[in-house]
Formats: C-alpha cells, structure tokens, sequence
C-alpha cells in the first residue's frame, strides 16, 4: 500500500511488490495471480464472511435485520485495520479499472446476499431490491467510514444508514431532520 500510495499503482512492478515484502517474484505470484489482486480479496472469502454472519441470524429474522448481521460481519472484519481499508479506497478510487473491478466484486456479492434472502423465504424480486439497496448503504457506510477519523464502526455507520432510509422511506422528515442534526 505504501508503494501505491507513494508512486501510484500503475507505476509499481510486481517485482518492486515483492521485493518491499522480502520474497521472490515467483512467491509472489504463488499466493496472487496479478498485482490487482493483492487489492482485493477473493470473493468467496467476502462471500463466507457474510454467509456466516447471515446464519448467525435469527430464523424469523427481518431483511433488515438479515443485512445488518451480513455487514456487521464484515464490520467486525474490516474495523480491524481501518488504516488499511483507507489506504486501499484511495488506491482503487485513482484507478478506473480497479474501481470497476470492486464493482464486479460488490456484484457477487449482492448476488450471494440474494440467494441467501431468497433461501430465507424472501421473494426474489424483493431480494434483490433489498441486496441492492443494502449494497449501496453498505457503500454510502463505507466510504464514510474509510474517510471519518471518528471511532464509529462500519456497522454502525451501516445501521445508522438503514434507519435514516427507513424513516426517508416512511416520509417523517422531522424525525430525519432531527437524527442528522445529532450527527
């Protein structure tokens, strides 16, 4: 991330990624098919955090419920270094293929979100909607959090997020003025 951040990361060689970590070209590509990947985490792996998060829920859980224990899984992996999540925002969001390249990945996992929701009984067309408006939250969260120096939590962030949509959505804009103007 330092090499990116320093020199840009088009401007980085694979060669000067593994040199910096102290191994060989070759074990670097033992472990990462390109240099775009070190970015990214594959994303069954983002895919398992969020399933086993999402069985963790309550069998009668809501869909609302069922996004936040998706994302609060994720939080819980992610608050963990936000110093690196902030370092890779900024990475991703200097390059237009790695920005789309996150995009696909958020796809799959908005895809994972709504096989689960369907296997929980929800309608497909509403599963979708509600993947898709959960991914969107969880970016509009995100892209806070990776920013804010304050010690809120990307779930937080996240359910704040989903009650702020959940008043907008039922038209009490006095109860949203009043929770914006408390920060």
């Amino acid at each position: 991330m330092e090499l990116f951040a320093s020199r840009g990361f088009q401007n980085v060689t694979v060669g000067e990624i593994a040199a910096a970590a102290g191994v060989s070209e070759r074990t670097f590509f033992r472990h990462f098919p390109t240099k775009e990947d070190v970015l990214f985490l594959p994303a069954e792996d983002i895919v398992r955090v969020i399933t086993d998060g999402l069985h963790g829920a309550r069998s009668d859980a809501t869909p609302a419920e069922l996004l936040t224990a998706a994302v609060a899984a994720l939080s819980t992996a992610c608050d963990k270094d936000r110093v690196l999540h902030r370092r890779r925002a900024a990475v991703i969001s200097s390059v237009p293929a790695l920005r789309e390249r996150d995009l696909l990945k958020q796809q799959a996992i908005a895809e994972a979100l709504v096989d689960h929701l369907v296997q929980r009984r929800v309608p497909r067309t509403r599963a979708v909607c509600l993947a898709g408006v959960g991914l969107a939250l969880y970016q509009a969260a995100y892209a806070q959090w990776v920013t804010d120096r304050s010690r809120t939590s990307l779930a937080e962030r996240f359910s704040r997020a989903l009650e702020d949509l959940s008043v907008d959505l039922a038209g009490d804009r006095g109860v949203v003025a009043a929770r914006r103007s408390q920060g």
